[in-house]
This record gives structure tokens, C-alpha cells and sequence, in this order.
């Protein structure tokens, strides 16, 4: 087992080099992550990314991810340092990036800051969405600060998707089982499987507005990842009394859903994004409310986004 070693010796002949680990730092389902010290690189800080092939499960591709960090060149996506293989390991040395989106927004309230971070989010989405591929974890966890100051860093592509290499996954048919607790899009809680690139546009519009909300609480409750798991239907039900149970009026594509219908939903009445995000200032409720709408072929994409006044106003 990789923690249990002190030195990790890898490569061979005129490529060796030194990984010393210092701090198993968590157990994820993408892969375990090491901080530890790259001997050979002036004894830099890194992250190591650790990703067994055989306990592998859709929709987690360890070789896909490398294969987009190594490709994808943007100043708000991390970009590895090495990728190599060691014995049934895909692994990622990564910048030791020590910070989250909500940890730095503890230490950091001012709003022109703010907007700066997401503005470069989501110029990383625009970028991956013109590319054809989907991240489908987008969370204030996978977005990662060196410093205090950012930039900041959009991280784990390892349930990434894209027809041009979308591996055992078929246009059409995507898997669900995609996404983090309370930043699930309800299309996915729908058994939708036809999604695109709308689906981080929800996630991301969920995560931008945890920046307003009252001690940075998710907008929606999915319950207890930690304790007792995320439940589907509470974080359904959290969405309605929100949004307003959705009607063919208010959810274009609600037909398609294959599940909507097995279900009796309560009706509510939608709540104001006055009510909702009363602590943001209008230009950002207004771009939150544009990515966080039910009709995923009315949600700003990303490219739009960037241009909202949220983003140009000075």
C-alpha cells in the first residue's frame, strides 16, 4: 500500500526521481490523495493522486482524466506536474493546492475578488464545454487555491465525459450517478440521460450562489453526505419549495423525464430570488437565477455567462 511507504521510488535509469510522503490527506472515490515532497524538483510540495484500475466503477476513468489535465491548457484548471503508471496505479502528481472555495471565502470577503474567481471558473468551463467535454462534479471542493489570493483552480476530471471519448458511456444514455450531493441538477434525479454541458452550468450556478447564502450553506439540502448519505427525493423536494413544483409552463423538457411521473409531488409556490439570495447583489442574483433554472436549454452557458453584466460591470 502507497501509505504505508515513506520513499516512493519510481521511473528508471536517467528518469528517477523521489516522491517522500508526508500526509495521507483523503480517501476519495475517484482515488487516494498524499501530500508529499518531490526530492528531485527542489523538494517541492505536491499532491499525489493515486488511482487503483482494478476498484475502479463507472463513471470514474483515472486514465481519462490524465489524459485531459495533460491536454487541457487553461490558467484556471490545474495542470499536472507528471503522470505515470506504477503497477496497477494511474497517478497524478498535481501543485499542492491547499485551499477550497470556501475556506479562502472565510479569509477573503471582498466582492471584486469574488467575482474574479468565478469569472475565471467559469472562463474554465467555457473553455472544456467548447471542447465537447462535461465535468460533471462541479463544487466549491473541486475548485482549488495555491494561495489566498487564487487563482482559482478547476480539479478532478475523473468523471469526465465527451463524445469524442466517452469510453463505455453512449450519447444518449449517460450515466447519473454523476455529480455531489446538493449540486445535482434535477434532470439527474430524474433518470435524464441525455444531458450536455447545461448540466455543470446548474451545478456551478448552485455553487456560485453558496457565496451569498447565509454562512455559505448549500441552497439546497440533500441531507447528510457525511452520516446517512444524500437522498435524491429531499434534495427534489428542496429544489420545489424553492423553485416552485415545475409544470410543463415552467420545464420545457419535463416529458422527457422518465421519472417525473412515478411520483406525486407537493405543490409549491416559487420563492423570490429576492427571498432566496437576499444578500447578493442584484447583477449576481440575476446570473444565478439564469443557471439555475429547470429548462437546461434555457440555462446561460458558460460563453454567455462570461458576458453577463455580473461580470463586466466595474
Amino acid at each position: 500500500m502507497l501509505e504505508s511507504l515513506q520513499i516512493l521510488n519510481i521511473g528508471c535509469c536517467r528518469n528517477r526521481y523521489e516522491l517522500s510522503v508526508k500526509k495521507y490527506i483523503l480517501l476519495s472515490t475517484s482515488g487516494k490523495i498524499y501530500k508529499c515532497i518531490w526530492k528531485t524538483n527542489e523538494c517541492k510540495v505536491v499532491a499525489l493522486k493515486v488511482s487503483t484500475l482494478s476498484i475502479q466503477r463507472m463513471p470514474h476513468r483515472p486514465d481519462y482524466e490524465i489524459k485531459l489535465l495533460t491536454e487541457l491548457k487553461h490558467k484556471n484548471i490545474v495542470e499536472p506536474l507528471k503522470t505515470f503508471r506504477y503497477g496497477q496505479n494511474f497517478v497524478l502528481v498535481l501543485p499542492f493546492l491547499p485551499y477550497d472555495l470556501l475556506s479562502v471565502l472565510s479569509k477573503n470577503n471582498d466582492p471584486e475578488w469574488l467575482k474574479e474567481q468565478l469569472k475565471g471558473i467559469t472562463s474554465a468551463l467555457a473553455y472544456i464545454h467548447e471542447k465537447g467535454i462535461i465535468h460533471r462534479d462541479i463544487n466549491p471542493q473541486n475548485i482549488m487555491f495555491l494561495s489566498e489570493k487564487g487563482p482559482a483552480m478547476l480539479i478532478d476530471f475523473s468523471t469526465a465525459w465527451s463524445s469524442e471519448n466517452p469510453g463505455n458511456e453512449v450519447k444518449g444514455k449517460l450515466v447519473t450517478d454523476v455529480a455531489t450531493g446538493p449540486y445535482r441538477p434535477p434532470e439527474l434525479l430524474l433518470s435524464y440521460t441525455n444531458y450536455e454541458t447545461a448540466l455543470d452550468m446548474w451545478s456551478w450556478g448552485v455553487t456560485m450562489a453558496q457565496m451569498f447564502t447565509h454562512e455559505n450553506k448549500p441552497l439546497f439540502d440533500s441531507g447528510s453526505g457525511e452520516n446517512f448519505g444524500y437522498s435524491d427525493l429531499l434534495l427534489l423536494s428542496s429544489i420545489f419549495k424553492t423553485l416552485g413544483t415545475p409544470t410543463k409552463e415552467t420545464w420545457d423538457e419535463i416529458d422527457e423525464l422518465p421519472d417525473f411521473k412515478k411520483v406525486h409531488f407537493i405543490n409549491y409556490t416559487a420563492q423570490s430570488w429576492e427571498m432566496i439570495l437576499p444578500n447578493a447583489p442584484y447583477d449576481a442574483r440575476d446570473l444565478i437565477s439564469n443557471l439555475i433554472t429547470y429548462s437546461f436549454k434555457k440555462r446561460l452557458t458558460a460563453k454567455k455567462a462570461l458576458n453577463h453584466f455580473y461580470f463586466s460591470k466595474t
